[in-house]
C-alpha cells in the first residue's frame, strides 16, 4: 500500500470499547453502537495497522465468543415461555438470527420429548419405487 489512504475505524472499534467488552461481554449493547460490528470489523482488517488487527480481532472474538455467546444460546433454548424482548434488544442482527433459530430447536426439542412431533413417514416417491420393486421381483 502507498499509504495515499488512511482508514480509521469506527468509534465503536476503538480501545474504550474493547474495555467496556472486557468488563462484560454479555452486557453490552452492541446494537446501540452498530449492528453489523462484527462485518465492519472483519471488513477493516485487511486495510488498517497491524497493531488496530490485533486491537480489533480482540475486539471481534470478545463480541463473539465466550461469554456472549454462551448467554446467547442458553437464553434462547430456555426461555420459550418468557418475555425476551429486553435480551433481544442489546442484539446484532446476526446474533438476532442466530436468538431466533435457538428459540425454533428448543420448540422442536419439546415437541419431540413430548413425542408431539410428526410420525417419521416414508416419502411417496421412496413408497412407490417399492411397489415398482415387488412388481417385478
Amino acid at each position: 500500500m502507498r499509504g495515499d489512504v488512511t482508514v480509521t475505524p469506527p468509534h465503536y472499534l476503538s480501545k474504550r470499547f474493547r474495555r467496556m467488552l472486557k468488563a462484560g461481554p454479555s452486557s453490552v449493547n452492541l446494537r446501540e453502537f452498530s449492528s453489523h460490528v462484527l462485518e465492519v470489523g472483519r471488513q477493516l482488517l485487511p486495510y488498517i495497522s497491524e497493531d488496530e488487527q490485533s486491537e480489533i480481532d480482540e475486539i471481534l472474538r470478545l463480541c463473539f465468543g465466550g461469554e456472549r455467546y454462551r448467554d446467547l444460546l442458553n437464553n434462547a433454548m430456555s426461555s420459550l415461555e418468557e418475555d425476551t424482548t429486553e435480551f433481544t434488544r442489546k442484539l446484532t442482527q446476526n446474533e438476532k438470527k442466530i436468538f431466533d433459530a435457538g428459540i425454533r430447536d428448543a420448540k422442536d426439542f419439546m415437541q419431540w420429548k413430548g413425542r408431539n412431533a410428526e410420525t417419521i413417514t416414508v416419502a411417496s416417491v421412496v413408497q412407490n419405487s417399492l411397489k415398482k420393486r415387488k412388481l417385478q421381483g
